[in-house]
């Protein structure tokens, strides 16, 4: 996400790249660290997360008045399930444990902001269909991307560089 970032800020954007804890066991201080950032904002943003940072952007709800766009970029937008496909080497047991995952869960949210999801068809780690099932459950819009796999989107010379232009610009 750094070069994304960097090359958000040389067209002319403001950009917070936020880094957060990787605590396992202790999702409450990931949440905290994200919202404690999202306070500083007053200005109205939006908010770009990929893969994790997708399913953070989704539920962290401190100052969420001020995000008037998600841009998702091969999020992770259903914990269960991606507990129950055991997706990146079981990352989500790794991390939440036995806790329960519904406050963290972006398919137990509701969601007042703009929201466009973009995914490679060739991801390998977090699939496509998870975005389409999001997409039609939520009504938001999901661009996929055709022969893009999961690090593609962030490539900041590629396809979804161009759409996330198009959607920050977009009044």
């Amino acid at each position: 996400m750094r070069a994304f970032a960097a090359k958000l800020a040389d067209f002319g954007f403001r950009v917070a790249n936020i880094e957060y804890r990787r605590e396992a066991l202790s999702p409450h201080k990931t949440i905290n660290d994200i919202n404690e950032a999202l306070k500083l904002l007053n200005n109205p943003v939006a908010a770009i997360g990929f893969s994790v940072g997708g399913q953070l952007a989704l539920v962290s709800t401190e100052n969420f008045a001020t995000i008037r766009k998600l841009i998702l970029l091969a999020p992770i937008t259903d914990l269960q399930r991606a507990k129950n496909e055991a997706l990146g080497e079981n990352a989500v047991v790794a991390f939440f444990g036995e806790q329960k995952l519904d406050s963290y869960d972006p398919m137990n949210r509701e969601y007042n902001s703009e929201i466009v999801l973009i995914h490679g068809d060739t991801d390998q780690r977090v699939p496509i269909e998870h975005s389409r099932d999001f997409a039609k459950l939520k009504g938001v819009t999901l661009i996929e991307l055709s022969g893009v796999d999961h690090f593609g989107v962030i490539d900041p010379n590629g396809r979804s560089f161009e759409l996330v232009l198009e959607f920050l610009t977009k009044p």
